[in-house]
């Protein structure tokens, strides 16, 4: 069997913000030289001070093409990863993919929830002006580049009707019987998922082909023996890790607001001896947490940092719905779910698989005073049942030998 000589894979990012957690793991996990990455991209409308600085990567700013078929046919394309195929404009590509006979694959880099375990309307509340105009600008943008494609390509009809269908749901804002990550009669070719619901969910809501869809487990990233800086080697460290909710528009609330959370919680964890280090999202800017947050020996906040590093370093981890907790319960660590007025549930509860603890911020110094021991068979079920991969493999393995079946020739 003769490998193709050159696999050129792409990826479909709405940012630049997201190279670092869900593309950069992908290109350092390659088994060999024999591909090359492309960054397909909207940066633009969500991250525009983001950047990729490697000079290896063909990166691509979609909002500066117009022919999206000839793109791939000049970049001679053989398969195209996205980690949000339900966006409007992510499903009008990869259809474009599709049919030009471009594999597409769809994975997991979130908590999966169908747009009915959630209120839509909720993502609007409170945004400000200069969002509001960004999202406009967006969706304008989105629209035009669908009908240039329909006339340079002849688009099938079936393809406008995807269109359609998705275009209601933002119209009318009723999401009801729609899945999240693409069409029953439009979607990924491939799909890998963190455990045995998420393939379900793809298998029950879009009638995915289930041999194709491949249980790769959390797609971990494993500790450096490099020290982190501002980690102290020695007392109890508080690790919490943000969702950006107020940053994506969950959470309708100002970044006065949101710094007033944060100076809460270090008053809480500093109060019961523990100092506090912060892992904001990738979709956050850094500088404003550093504006607003006086940073002593009680306090860090990191962007970039390795995840598993600060993980092991602490001794309790917090957040919300994160799947970054997932760290957490990887490496054993007493977790804290820390509640807010603006839910009054979470859509994934930890707590419902005896894992962690649900506390108001007011409360926090309580939780910890009193300590914190934690049920290890919970945690060792929720790895089996949920974040390890069927053979034992990461994403990455799994991923690149999908690739090899599909690219090597007799």
């Amino acid at each position: 069997m003769i490998e193709k000589q050159t696999i050129n894979i792409a990826f479909l990012s709405k940012g630049l913000n997201a190279y670092h957690a869900h593309i950069k793991p992908f290109i350092e996990n390659a088994p060999n030289c024999n591909y090359r990455f492309f960054v397909y991209h909207v940066n633009r409308f969500y991250s525009p001070y983001s950047s990729i600085s490697n000079p290896e990567i063909v990166c691509v700013d979609l909002t500066r093409e117009v022919n999206y078929k000839k793109l791939l046919h000049k970049h001679k394309i053989d398969i195209v990863l996205s980690y949000n195929p339900g966006n409007i404009f992510d499903m009008f590509f990869l259809s474009i993919c599709k049919r030009e006979n471009i594999k597409t694959v769809y994975f997991q880099h979130g908590i999966q929830l169908d747009f009915n375990s959630f209120d839509p309307n909720i993502l609007s509340s409170g945004n400000s002006h200069e969002k509001k105009v960004n999202s406009t600008h967006k969706y304008l943008f989105f629209y035009l580049t669908i009908f240039y494609n329909v006339l340079l390509n002849k688009v099938p009809l079936s393809l406008l009707k995807t269109v359609w269908i998705k275009s209601r749901y933002l119209l009318k804002r009723n999401a009801s019987g729609i899945p999240k990550y693409g069409l029953k009669t439009d979607h990924c070719n491939y799909g890998f998922v963190y455990g045995k619901l998420d393939k379900e969910y793809l298998v029950n809501s879009m009638e995915m082909e289930p041999n194709n869809i491949f249980i790769s487990g959390y797609p971990f990233i494993e500790p450096q023996s490099i020290a982190l800086p501002n980690v102290e080697t020695s007392g109890k460290q508080f690790l919490y890790i943000s969702s950006a909710l107020r940053e994506v528009g969950v959470i309708p609330i100002s970044i006065e607001e949101e710094m007033v959370f944060y100076r809460s919680l270090k008053k809480q964890v500093s109060s019961a001896g523990y100092r506090l280090l912060i892992k904001i999202h990738p979709q956050e800017d850094i500088s404003t947490f550093e504006n607003y947050l006086v940073q002593d020996s009680n306090l860090a906040v990191y962007k970039d940092a390795n995840l598993a590093e600060l993980a092991k370093s602490a001794d309790i981890i917090a957040g919300d719905y994160s799947t970054a907790l997932f760290y957490g319960i990887k490496y054993y660590k007493p977790i804290v779910i820390i509640q807010t007025e603006y839910f009054s549930s979470y859509p994934f509860d930890f707590t419902n698989f005896g894992i962690g603890v649900k506390t108001e911020i007011d409360n926090l110094n309580i939780i910890l005073s009193n300590g914190m021991e934690i049920d290890k068979s919970s945690y060792d079920s929720f790895l089996t049942n949920y974040l390890l991969s069927k053979n034992g493999k990461s994403l990455y393995w799994n991923f690149y030998a999908l690739v090899g079946k599909l690219f090597l020739k007799k």
